[in-house]
This record gives C-alpha cells, structure tokens and sequence, in this order.
C-alpha cells in the first residue's frame, strides 16, 4: 500500500501524515482538507488524471478501479470524511453508524468484496447482511487505500475546455484540467451540475430524505436496559430503532420517509424534540443529535447502471439503479469500466 505524500501546504487537523510515516504506520487513505490550492503540489494534476467527484460507495468504488488499472485519480467530496451513507459519525460520546446499519450481497461480485473485507477484518456478518468493522465507514476505507481524497471541497461547477474538464469549487478554486469525470453524488445534486443538454434523464429519479436520532444514554439507564429488557417497537414516526453494535447505552433512530419530508426543513431542535418524546423515554441522555439524510434512499431509479454525458462525462450512484448499497457499488465499477474503455 502507498501512503500519499501530503503537501506541506495541506494543513491537516488529525493526522500527522510524515509523523506516521516515520512510525511505520500505515494510513488508509491521505485526506486532504482545503489548503491554497493553487499552490498546492497534490493539486497540480496531469493531464490525464480522473476526477471522481463523491467519495462515498459509488465514487470510491469507480476510483478504485480506475487507480487498480494504473489511471490518476483524483477524488473530491464535500464532508470532512469519506463513506457517504455508509460513514461512522464520532464524537465525545462515541461512535454512531448513523446511515445504512449493514448491507447485503445479490451479486457474486459484491458478495466476493464483502467476503474480502471480512477475512481483512473490515467485515462482518450482521442482522442477516455485513456491516463494516469497527463502524460501516470499514466497508468503504479500504476502497480508499494510496488515493489522495480532497475532502471539504464541494464542486459547484463542471466545465469542458480545449484542454479537458475543469472543476470550479464553492470557494471559487479551479482544478483540472481532467481528462474525464466521474459524477458519484445525489441525483438532484448531480443534475444541478451537469449541462443542461444531458442533464435531462435525471428528471426522473427520486430520492426520499430521512431524518436520524443518535442518542447516548447510560446502560444503566438505556432504552433496552432495566426490567423491561429490549427495545420498545419503533412508531410513528420512528421507522427502524438500532442498536449500536457493541455499545451498550447507544441506539440511532430512523424517522420514515413520509414524516422526514414532512419536517424536512424543520429546525433541528424541533426534529430532536418530536423524535424523543416519540420514543417515550424520560432518562436524560448524555449524548442527543440529529442528521438529515436530504438524500437517504431512492424512490424511482434512472433505470440504468450510470448517466453517459459524452466526452469522459458520467454520473451514477445507487439512484441509477435501486436503493441499496450494492447499487452504489454496480454503479462506480460500471463508470470505471466505461471509462477505461473510452480513454484506454
């Protein structure tokens, strides 16, 4: 595995990148926040090189077939981390897979992926499917191994030159040229981006948002804990209650597509608040959040496995084709092997 060098210029927050280096350890993936990226050395792609613009499953997935065939990637996502759907939010009060809670296998493919990451230890079986190891964000570090992944860096324009593809971020930076693109981002987000000339087919998927409660609360004190034992069934407008894998005192709630619509641009103290007292439980936690999935699942699929734009422009996602991890995953191999066969 490469460790990608990492700009002096690059200021990192976590991670000594050369500190650990030295240490001989080993980072999955070089996540470069935003630095001054003109100056910035990793930025200054060749020609040549791919953008991959989502670095959840999709788009690593497309990334790492690109780079396992010997192609530049360059991988841009607008979050601090990568995983998308499939990230492990971290804080003071732990750990919460606040996304998919697990992920099943249809395809020999993916099922031989999933199989791989276990016997790494990124994997295990789980509630009749595979969940990442220690959270679901496993599933998907592993994709990311030796690329260099801009993270904070949301592109809000996409741009053909006689030169290639050109990427202009929400802070006004440029990057590119590229020789290709790889949209692996909602679709509504993807369509936004796209020319308008080829953006048209999107107009037909839907995707539904999701609102989610992670609470922290004692075990002692915990839903599922004490003398009445188990989680009370989830209601109105609760769909799924989850408990941590491992974390006793720690659940994550899913609102239904239905209510999370409803409330979507609700504050979040009055999402928080609606979700607890659906619960019904009345010892205070000692970790309470919200998140909202603005794009959480899909409702009507494109149909097809990724959007062909023309000229080493394309877009997918799970929204190309269902509403399941390994939708993600079918979509990012099928733009990369597209690519690699247009640009051989």
């Amino acid at each position: 595995m490469k460790l990608s060098p990492i700009p002096a210029n690059c200021r990192r927050r976590a991670y000594n990148h050369r500190a650990a280096a030295a240490n001989g350890q080993i980072r999955p993936a070089a996540l470069v926040p935003r630095c001054a990226r003109s100056s910035c050395p990793a930025m200054q792609h060749r020609p040549e090189t791919i953008a991959v613009v989502g670095a959840g499953l999709a788009g690593l997935t497309a990334a790492r077939h690109l780079a396992d065939a010997g192609r530049g990637v360059a991988v841009f996502d607008k979050s601090r981390g990568t995983g998308g759907r499939l990230a492990t939010r971290r804080g003071p009060a732990g750990a919460f897979d606040h996304g998919a809670p697990a992920v099943d296998a249809r395809e020999a493919a993916f099922a031989a992926l999933l199989a791989d990451l276990a016997a790494r230890g990124a994997a295990e079986r789980a509630d009749g499917g595979w969940a990442g190891r220690p959270g679901m964000s496993g599933l998907v570090k592993p994709l990311a191994e030796g690329l260099t992944v801009c993270t904070a860096t949301e592109i809000a324009e996409i741009a053909r030159s006689d030169t290639g593809w050109r990427l202009t971020d929400t802070d006004g930076s440029v990057h590119g040229p590229f020789r290709a693109v790889a949209l692996a981002i909602p679709a509504p987000q993807a369509r936004a981006r796209l020319p308008q000339a080829v953006a048209a087919p999107l107009d037909t998927v839907e995707m539904a948002p999701r609102w989610t409660l992670m609470l922290g609360q004692a075990p002692s004190k915990a839903l599922g804990q004490g003398p009445s034992k188990g989680l009370a069934p989830a209601r109105d407008p609760i769909e799924t209650l989850i408990p941590q894998r491992g974390a006793p005192g720690r659940i994550v709630a899913h609102a239904t597509a239905e209510w999370s619509t409803a409330h979507l641009e609700a504050p979040r103290e009055a999402v928080q608040a609606a979700l607890l007292a659906t619960l019904g439980h009345d010892a205070p936690p000692v970790h309470v959040a919200v998140h909202r999935w603005r794009y959480a699942r899909t409702a009507r699929p494109l149909g097809r496995p990724f959007l062909d734009c023309g000229d080493g422009l394309v877009a997918g996602g799970d929204w190309a084709l269902g509403d399941r991890a390994e939708h993600a995953w079918l979509s990012g191999r099928a733009m990369a092997a597209h690519l690699l066969a247009t640009f051989p």
